[in-house]
């Protein structure tokens, strides 16, 4: 049987709808002064850039081709350093994430209170006028205690700069909390997250969550697997940013580490999609640059690395349909079998989709401009390619959003008995449009 007829005019208006929210999505973050270049709208951070040796415009321009718009360096420059780096980002349209320009730690503390305030003035006079600066670093994974310092310095900050926000990064749910260690300062994650949100308040809600590591389950068998809390750090991350209106970034691990893996396509690919079903604002990588004796994106002298290709690769495609993803709401987001801890299992059907069959996979559910709805499909395997079988009520129409070009149109898909087929490449994403009385 022939899938479903999509009137000629039912398209044309989608089409025109979404290029139109394609060109006039809201800014990633309320209130941001630095503003994206236009063929790179949606946020994405190269952190741990490149360093203070290869401020040129060689490795600068290599970033920007990368697909990234953002970028926090690997070094506490200078004033002068700082400013080479705010010049190439103003160049090649990357704004700056830049650290060590504020003493948080000294909070309300008697004898620093005033100073700190003074020392504010002074950066912020030297930095809120650059184009290319676009946010303040506070602090990467800060224990709980640190809290109320942070949140001074965050509110001194919006009174003398309200355009350029407070970066702080949380840990992931798996830092270590126990009788002989507590990393985080809470009882529990959830806690530490209210308590940070209830007490910093920040602009845009940022972790990390490097779910993709390599372990030893005998002496000799080494293995690959995605880490249990993986998804339920994420349902806390969003539910989180959803009840109090802000943005979260979420991080994709892009270098061998640690006892982390060397990444392949299907493993950025799993985290950045997986992120981006949750509902994600803004992406980070970790890293750019050289970590911890391994090599990122690029290496110590700025050539490209193994993973610079791949990552651009994917970094375009997410641009090509960035706008359109700041213009969407995440509504709702399940899990076929096996279900993951602390998720939802789509046993009844959601939104138009009836049933999703086959390999394991995430699904997440937008509202759009207009009333349009929408739907990201993730393989849920970063190791092996998902052959899936989505069932639509009927009556519902669907189309692909088309990441191969830059104005983010869609292109209709064929139905059997509103019935869909697809193959999902290793840890693989697909942004669709459900249209009813298709």
């Amino acid at each position: 049987m022939a899938g479903p007829f999509i009137a000629p005019g039912i398209l044309a208006a989608a089409v025109t709808a979404l290029l139109a929210a394609n060109a006039s999505a809201e800014p990633a973050v309320p209130g941001w002064k630095w503003q994206p270049p236009a063929e790179r709208p949606f946020p994405l951070v190269a952190w741990y850039g490149p360093g203070r040796g290869l401020l040129t415009d060689e490795v600068w321009s290599d970033v920007a081709e990368a697909g990234f718009n953002l970028c926090l360096p690997s070094f506490h420059g200078t004033t002068e350093e700082y400013r080479r780096t705010l010049d190439l980002g103003e160049r090649y349209g990357i704004g700056l994430l830049l650290g060590g320009l504020v003493n948080w730690e000294w909070g309300e503390r008697e004898g620093k209170a005033e100073e700190l305030v003074e020392s504010l003035k002074e950066r912020t006079a030297l930095y809120s006028g650059e184009p290319a600066f676009a946010a303040y670093v506070l602090k990467d994974e800060p224990h709980a205690v640190s809290f109320p310092a942070l949140a001074h310095s965050r509110r001194l900050l919006a009174r003398m700069d309200p355009g350029h926000w407070a970066y702080v990064n949380l840990f992931p749910n798996y830092a270590p909390v126990n009788e002989r260690e507590n990393y985080i300062g809470t009882r529990d994650y959830q806690e530490y997250v209210d308590l940070y949100m209830e007490v910093f308040r920040p602009e845009v809600l940022m972790y990390d969550h490097y779910s993709i590591e390599g372990y030893r389950f005998r002496e000799a068998d080494y293995a690959i697997r995605v880490r249990p809390e993986y998804y339920e750090n994420l349902e806390i991350i969003r539910a989180a940013a959803l009840k109090h209106g802000v943005p979260f970034w979420a991080f994709t691990l892009s270098t061998p580490v640690f006892s982390y893996p060397t990444p392949t396509e299907g493993h950025l690919r799993f985290q950045l999609y997986s992120c981006l079903a949750y509902g994600a604002r803004g992406l980070q990588y970790f890293t750019y640059g050289p970590a911890e004796g391994e090599d990122g994106l690029i290496d110590g002298q700025g050539n490209r690395g193994p993973w610079y290709e791949t990552a651009k690769r994917i970094n375009q495609e997410i641009q090509s349909i960035g706008r359109l993803l700041l213009a969407l709401t995440s509504t709702a987001v399940f899990h076929t079998s096996p279900q993951p801890r602390g998720t939802t299992w789509i046993h009844e059907g959601h939104g138009g989709l009836v049933s999703c069959l086959g390999a394991p996979a995430v699904l997440g559910f937008f509202d759009g401009p207009d009333g349009r709805r929408f739907l990201m499909v993730v393989n849920r395997d970063p190791m092996k390619a998902a052959e899936l079988t989505l069932t639509f009520a009927e009556g519902v129409a669907v189309a692909e959003v088309d990441r191969s070009r830059a104005d983010g149109a869609t292109r209709p898909l064929d139905l059997t008995d509103g019935e869909l087929r697809m193959t999902l490449a290793d840890g693989d994403g697909r942004l669709l449009e459900l249209i009813p009385g298709g």
